[in-house]
């Protein structure tokens, strides 16, 4: 159903490619347009009155990126590439036509919407009640399954094009507080840096790290198993509370 929907939009889409740190949306400014991201990535961010920047969301491919602009005419914050990018433009009132005039359409949007608002309220309890290490292996974790990167046993290869200072923005603390959380996941073996990828040797201490539920992402049990490293018939999702042998 989400194949047929997204074939819909793109009979009334434009795509548009952009180069990376380039301006999407401005913040605040007026947007009449709905962007579907569909290669490299984005991020949402808003910004302070003495500039400090919060990023509010890291948008991957398949990611719709401003989908309250169907209601809202001027969007509260600002969307940026971190690398070249490729998107689908749909103008807002061809957008919200093809919902009216297409249940498979409505649905899509309404179920990602959704999916928007839980990856919101986890981001609020990681950034209000987690440590640094907890918030970094989080969104190592939440990347590595909306991702599905690349697998070898229990080891996870994540290439990561996120700078220091965008993994700050993301997790609510300065940059050296970052690369010394950075560090100390290293020196426990959680993770190993290589440039910009990310060699996670026990993705299952990442898990635990992080006290990750993957639930919120609403995945299919199909792509939470193979986070796990488990079959469907494996039974519940990983709790946070294992560890690699």
């Amino acid at each position: 159903m989400a194949g047929d929907a997204l074939d819909l939009i793109q009979t009334q889409a434009i795509a548009r490619s952009m180069s990376a740190g380039s301006t999407l949306i401005d913040e605040g400014s007026a947007c009449s347009t709905l962007y579907l991201l569909l290669d490299g990535w984005a991020f949402r961010y808003a910004t302070t009155a003495d500039g400090s920047r919060q990023i509010l969301a890291v948008l991957l491919p398949g990611d719709f990126c401003n989908l309250d602009s169907l209601s809202l005419s001027r969007p509260d914050y600002g969307i940026r590439t971190i690398t070249p990018a490729k998107f689908l433009a749909v103008e807002r009132s061809r957008a919200i036509e093809l919902s009216q005039s297409s249940s498979e359409v409505a649905q899509l949007f309404l179920s990602r919407m959704a999916i928007e608002n839980a990856l919101l309220g986890r981001w609020t309890l990681c950034l209000g009640r987690k440590s640094a290490m907890a918030r970094l292996a989080h969104l190592l974790c939440e990347l590595v399954a909306r991702l599905d990167g690349a697998r070898d046993g229990d080891a996870v290869q994540l290439d990561l094009p996120l700078r220091q200072e965008q993994i700050a923005d993301i997790l609510g603390l300065t940059t050296v507080h970052v690369n010394r959380t950075i560090r100390h996941l290293c020196s426990l073996g959680v993770i190993e840096r290589r440039g910009s990828r990310i060699d996670i040797p026990c993705v299952t201490k990442l898990l635990r790290v992080a006290e990750f539920d993957e639930s919120y992402l609403h995945r299919s049990e199909r792509t939470r198993s193979w986070l796990l490293g488990r079959n469907s018939d494996a039974g519940s999702p990983f709790s946070g509370r294992e560890l690699c042998s």
